[in-house]
């Protein structure tokens, strides 16, 4: 059977359960016993700085400051196909324990391994000119202790100008490794389902496959759930971006040589054509040439405009979605058709309907 066929069968058996793991990712032990799987939750947003948390209920004390769990799902069909997905490593922070409950329960949120590096760098951090970035990431990754899986594709690649993070609050080693990858071409740092470390040069949603495709008409071979809506929302959303190239030593002054820019004359109702007059965005971002500045500016306009209408619908467990996925979504009665992003996810460890936020490409 098939992971499609055994995701969409109409009778399916959902369990989950929890690995313990040190603080570098080794596996401990199995406490999927201590699980209380009715009540906690996993959930995914890409637009957020730290993508990934979970919500356990579980019935043992854990060294909360230092130890890191691996949450995972099976699905059981026809008594005999099953299939695990590890659902992330997350650092648990936040342990709540009520009086009364026998055995003790704690309930606590974890968040994925972004929140390891989004602290403050703890000091001064300097770029220079013809250093490779990537370079400069693995060491930063290294030093954290954690595990570097980015693509190394642009490894040629290198910085123009010097560039330097003061000491401060909000430079991060999070934020310094997100810019050095913008500087490249290169999407917001991402963690797997094992707790590495993943980026890869920008791909416009819009050229992605779609890799699950969801029909609410099938009667018979539907996944999705009686409840959804669609959401339209215009205000503000810019039909024409300028991006500027913020870089020194560069003269920026000229489109196609430090300027870049994007207008959606009359392609859906947010187009210049639609709204009846032209809303204007206007950014600088930190580029290591004009490709760079390019492939910033167009995952940006890609943003905006997904975010123009978005889809609430509900889903039978579908534990194949991670990260910045697109899926095909048919659904008459909410007159939408053909690919979508999936913002966020929401799974159920107790297998009740996974909720997602789908929005338009």
């Amino acid at each position: 059977m098939t992971v499609v066929s055994l995701i969409s069968a109409p009778v399916t058996e959902v369990s989950a359960g929890v690995d313990l793991l040190t603080s570098t990712n080794v596996f401990v032990e199995d406490i999927s016993a201590d699980l209380k799987p009715d009540s906690s939750t996993i959930v995914r947003n890409m637009a957020n700085k730290v993508h990934g948390t979970c919500d356990l209920s579980l019935q043992r004390e854990l060294n909360w400051g230092k130890d890191r769990v691996r949450p995972w799902v099976e699905i059981s069909a026809d008594g005999e196909t099953t299939t695990r997905w590890n659902m992330g490593v997350y650092a648990m922070v936040t342990p709540t324990r009520e009086a009364g409950e026998t055995p003790a329960l704690w309930r606590v949120q974890g968040y994925d391994l972004l929140t390891v590096l989004d602290s403050p760098y703890g000091s001064t951090y300097s770029a220079a000119a013809g250093s490779v970035p990537l370079t400069l990431i693995a060491a930063l990754l290294t030093a954290a202790g954690e595990t570097n899986a980015i693509s190394q594709a642009g490894i040629a690649l290198t910085l123009p100008a010097a560039k330097t993070w003061p000491i401060d609050q909000d430079n991060t080693t999070l934020l310094i490794i997100n810019e050095l990858l913008a500087a490249i071409g290169y999407g917001p740092l991402w963690c797997d389902r094992e707790g590495r470390f993943r980026s890869d040069p920008i791909v416009v949603m819009a050229s992605k496959s779609a890799m699950w495709a969801y029909d609410a008409d099938d009667e018979f071979t539907t996944t999705v759930g009686m409840d959804r809506s669609v959401e339209a929302d215009f205000f503000n959303t810019p039909n024409r971006w300028v991006f500027i190239r913020d870089d020194a030593g560069e003269s920026v002054g000229a489109e196609g040589s430090g300027i870049y820019t994007v207008s959606n004359t009359s392609t859906g109702p947010t187009s210049q054509a639609g709204r009846g007059r032209t809303i204007n965005k206007i950014e600088r971002l930190q580029a290591t040439s004009q490709a760079a500045l390019i492939a910033q500016g167009n995952a940006i306009v890609a943003a905006d405009i997904r975010g123009a209408a978005s889809i609430a619908v509900s889903v039978q467990t579908n534990p194949e979605h991670w990260h910045d996925d697109v899926v095909t979504y048919v659904d008459a009665q909410l007159g939408v058709s053909g690919k979508w992003a999936v913002a966020e996810w929401r799974l159920d460890l107790g297998g009740a309907l996974m909720s997602m936020k789908l929005e338009s490409i």
